[in-house]
Protein backbone atom coordinates (compact mmCIF):
# COMPACT_ATOMS: atom_id res chain seq x y z
CA UNK A 1 0.00 0.00 0.00
CA UNK A 2 0.98 3.29 -0.41
CA UNK A 3 0.73 5.82 2.03
CA UNK A 4 -0.65 9.95 1.28
CA UNK A 5 -1.50 12.63 3.05
CA UNK A 6 -5.00 14.12 3.34
CA UNK A 7 -6.80 17.31 4.65
CA UNK A 8 -10.24 17.35 5.98
CA UNK A 9 -11.95 19.81 6.73
CA UNK A 10 -13.38 19.57 10.90
CA UNK A 11 -16.96 18.29 9.91
CA UNK A 12 -15.63 15.19 7.60
CA UNK A 13 -12.92 14.76 10.30
CA UNK A 14 -15.65 14.30 13.15
CA UNK A 15 -17.87 12.30 11.26
CA UNK A 16 -15.40 9.87 10.49
CA UNK A 17 -14.42 9.62 13.98
CA UNK A 18 -17.66 9.07 14.99
CA UNK A 19 -18.35 6.62 12.07
CA UNK A 20 -14.54 4.62 13.26
CA UNK A 21 -16.31 4.80 16.91
CA UNK A 22 -19.65 3.61 16.38
CA UNK A 23 -18.73 0.79 13.78
CA UNK A 24 -15.55 -0.08 15.17
CA UNK A 25 -13.22 0.43 12.18
CA UNK A 26 -10.15 2.46 11.61
CA UNK A 27 -10.25 5.80 9.62
CA UNK A 28 -8.36 4.59 6.82
CA UNK A 29 -10.51 1.49 6.24
CA UNK A 30 -13.68 4.32 5.97
CA UNK A 31 -11.36 6.40 3.49
CA UNK A 32 -10.24 3.13 1.36
CA UNK A 33 -14.24 2.46 0.64
CA UNK A 34 -15.34 5.52 0.17
CA UNK A 35 -12.46 6.36 -2.23
CA UNK A 36 -13.10 3.34 -3.78
CA UNK A 37 -16.72 3.97 -4.02
CA UNK A 38 -15.88 7.59 -5.83
CA UNK A 39 -13.21 5.21 -8.40
CA UNK A 40 -15.94 3.11 -9.16
CA UNK A 41 -18.52 6.23 -10.01
CA UNK A 42 -16.01 8.50 -12.13
CA UNK A 43 -14.81 5.13 -14.47
CA UNK A 44 -18.88 5.06 -15.47
CA UNK A 45 -18.60 8.71 -16.34
CA UNK A 46 -18.47 8.68 -20.54
CA UNK A 47 -15.53 11.57 -20.34
CA UNK A 48 -13.41 9.21 -18.58
CA UNK A 49 -14.05 6.29 -20.51
CA UNK A 50 -13.22 8.44 -23.96
CA UNK A 51 -10.23 9.79 -22.15
CA UNK A 52 -8.84 6.13 -21.46
CA UNK A 53 -10.08 4.55 -24.92
CA UNK A 54 -7.85 7.82 -26.65
CA UNK A 55 -5.07 7.13 -24.51
CA UNK A 56 -4.36 3.56 -25.15
CA UNK A 57 -5.29 3.88 -29.24
CA UNK A 58 -2.47 5.61 -30.67
CA UNK A 59 -4.18 8.06 -33.17
CA UNK A 60 -0.79 7.52 -35.24
CA UNK A 61 2.27 5.06 -35.44
CA UNK A 62 5.91 5.78 -35.29
CA UNK A 63 5.95 6.28 -38.72
CA UNK A 64 3.54 8.70 -39.50
CA UNK A 65 4.52 11.02 -36.44
CA UNK A 66 8.22 11.03 -37.47
CA UNK A 67 6.77 12.17 -41.32
CA UNK A 68 4.76 14.69 -40.25
CA UNK A 69 7.86 16.11 -37.82
CA UNK A 70 9.67 15.70 -40.76
CA UNK A 71 7.69 17.21 -42.97
CA UNK A 72 6.61 20.27 -40.24
CA UNK A 73 10.60 20.88 -39.61
CA UNK A 74 10.94 21.21 -43.15
CA UNK A 75 9.38 24.82 -43.66
CA UNK A 76 10.66 27.35 -44.38
CA UNK A 77 9.97 31.19 -42.86
CA UNK A 78 7.91 31.78 -46.28
CA UNK A 79 5.81 28.40 -45.61
CA UNK A 80 4.96 29.92 -42.39
CA UNK A 81 3.89 33.25 -43.01
CA UNK A 82 0.44 34.36 -42.93
CA UNK A 83 -0.80 34.88 -45.59
CA UNK A 84 -4.83 35.76 -45.18
CA UNK A 85 -6.76 36.41 -42.17
CA UNK A 86 -10.44 35.94 -41.54
CA UNK A 87 -12.66 36.37 -39.18
CA UNK A 88 -16.01 34.97 -38.13
CA UNK A 89 -18.44 36.15 -35.64
CA UNK A 90 -20.53 33.33 -34.16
Amino acid sequence: MKQISLRLDETQYNDLKDLGEIFHIDYSQIIREGIDLAISRMKKDPWYMVQKMMEETPVMDKNEEEEILNELNSLDEEDLKIVETRTRKL
